[in-house]
């Protein structure tokens, strides 16, 4: 059974997966709906914004030139376990 689904829009703009529900600890890894679901694709939560409660995330493997956090709303980071991607404690670093 695919955990993939069409394209739907949930209100705030398009989704892949059904939309994530877990208000996510800093420190857990995630991946972000809209990411390629492979290991250099994966964030780590840092906190939360204070005023609009969105997720700061940050790629554990972050590439030259990338933006160093980004905010997102947490449906759309998801459990990379749903993907097949393992996470070995070791590889977060906050």
């Amino acid at each position: 059974m695919s955990t993939e689904v069409s394209t739907l829009d949930f209100g705030k703009g398009s989704i892949n997966y059904e939309p994530n529900t877990v208000r996510w600890q800093p420190g857990a890894v995630v991946i972000h709906d809209a990411d390629a679901k492979k290991r250099e694709m994966l964030m780590v939560v840092t906190s939360y914004h204070s005023k609009t409660g969105e997720c700061r995330t940050k790629y554990l493997y972050p590439e030259p030139g990338r933006k160093r956090c980004y905010l997102n709303d947490i449906r759309y980071l998801h459990d990379p376990a749903r993907f097949g991607l393992q996470v070995e404690t070791t590889e977060v670093q906050n």
